[in-house]
């Protein structure tokens, strides 16, 4: 696997931030036409979410920040459990797939 460093040169800081933030808009927006008062992705959305991804290096990095986000509190909380478990799941079958 590749180092830490070698990711942060993929995305800056800055636009790492403008991609998180456009997400994270996103999915408030989705939640206020449901009057829902916390977030919560389903299926389909995670999984439209995770098509965006093509790449198979930028994949591994995807996984990488998530294992170290999901990690960073000493907890990893179901949602993130799921979150990551879906990802491993598509991505592998994708992967598997394309060899077959």
């Amino acid at each position: 696997m590749q180092s830490p460093k070698d990711f942060e040169q993929v995305l800056t800081p800055s636009a790492f931030g403008k991609v998180l933030h456009t997400l994270c808009e996103d999915l408030l927006m989705g939640m206020r036409d449901r009057r829902l008062l916390t977030g919560h992705i389903d299926d389909a959305t995670l999984t439209a979410l995770l098509d965006e991804v093509t790449d198979a290096v930028l994949r591994h990095k995807v996984l990488y920040f998530a294992d170290a986000a999901a990690t960073a509190d000493q907890h990893v909380a179901s949602a993130e459990a799921w979150v990551m478990e879906a990802a491993l799941k598509r991505w592998q079958t994708e992967e598997a797939v394309a060899r077959a």
